[in-house]
C-alpha cells in the first residue's frame, strides 16, 4: 500500500476563513513543498 506524504505547514490556528493574509501564507507554504517534490 503507498502512502501519500504529509506535510505539516505549521500556521497557527488564528484567521478567519479566507484571510488574506492565511491565504498568502499557503500560497508560499505551498511553493515551496512544489519546489522540494521537483528537486526529489
Amino acid at each position: 500500500m503507498n502512502y501519500k506524504k504529509i506535510y505539516v505547514l505549521d500556521i497557527e490556528d488564528n484567521y478567519q476563513y479566507m484571510d488574506a493574509e492565511l491565504i498568502e501564507i499557503l500560497r508560499q507554504s505551498i511553493d515551496t513543498i512544489i519546489e522540494i517534490a521537483k528537486e526529489a
